[in-house]
């Protein structure tokens, strides 16, 4: 019980930590391409993608050095 009171960061291994991160990393480099007609639907789910992880990890996991 004491496990789940923590925040779900918290609650991740390193492992799934790194492949989240990974995943939120890549789509920054979705956000950094120079824009064209094939990208820009690519920048919107990037912009959504990485709101979400935030939501549900919180933003200090996607601050973390």
């Amino acid at each position: 019980q004491w496990l789940m009171t923590l925040p779900l960061s918290d609650r991740l291994t390193n492992e799934e930590k790194e492949k989240i991160k990974a995943i939120y990393s890549e789509s920054q480099g979705w956000l950094n391409e120079e824009p064209n007609e094939y990208n820009s639907t690519l920048k919107v789910i990037a912009v959504g993608l990485q709101d979400r992880l935030e939501r549900i990890f919180g933003k200090e996991l996607f601050n973390e050095k």
